[in-house]
């Protein structure tokens, strides 16, 4: 059943931007989880758009999701999560609307639940892209800890993206060192000199 305060605005991929760079942030195979850090201006939603778009293989599902923060509510949040999926696949995740709906708002369940239905597709890939996501990193209910938490044994084909303007609070080396999550700053996102020498010509 659709909610109609549902803003479907919110989980629409972005149009490409009308002059884009090829940056290659990150060249080969990416991990299974990217998180990018920058405060606004920094191309995190374009970035994110191209690292979900990369090697992606024919079929493959983007499940995009803008937060505010309204969306730090558990219910919310994985109300949201749903419909995006469903924006694919109409009948998505009746178990997770169904611990909603009983008031269960165990953001570990609920993650079990939604990782089990897209298991369950067999999809070709799924990129789970999350913008804005420090509206999550503080909020009670702990929605990206338990996320951060099942970074090493996610579905396989699933990717995560995540685009924050704060570094996330979770702490990630160790799954950085095995190579399970890669973090893009500030740095990786600046302009090289050579692009913005690209940039400056494109518009002459």
């Amino acid at each position: 059943m659709d909610r109609p305060w549902i803003n479907k605005s919110k989980l629409a991929i972005p149009a490409p931007l009308a002059f884009l760079l090829e940056r290659g942030l990150l060249p080969g195979e990416p991990p299974p989880v990217v998180v990018l850090t920058a405060g606004p201006g920094y191309g995190k939603t374009e970035a994110l758009r191209a690292l979900a778009a990369a090697g992606a293989p024919p079929g493959a599902l983007t499940l995009w999701y803008a937060l505010d923060p309204l969306d730090a509510d558990p219910a919310t949040f994985f109300h949201y999560l749903v419909a995006a999926a469903r924006a694919h696949i109409p009948d998505f995740g009746a178990d997770v609307l169904a611990l909603l709906a009983e008031d269960r708002q165990d953001p570990r369940l609920l993650w079990q639940r939604f990782f089990q239905a897209l298991d369950a597709y067999n999809l070709p890939a799924v990129r789970l892209v999350l913008d804005d996501a420090h509206h999550l990193f503080e909020a009670p209910g702990d929605v990206f800890a338990t996320l951060a938490a099942a970074f090493e044994r996610l579905p396989a084909g699933l990717r995560v993206l995540v685009g924050a303007r704060r570094r996330c609070p979770v702490p990630l080396t160790r799954l950085r060192t095995r190579g399970v999550v890669v973090l893009l700053e500030e740095a990786a996102l600046r302009f090289a000199p050579a692009e913005v020498e690209a940039y400056l010509a494109a518009q002459a």
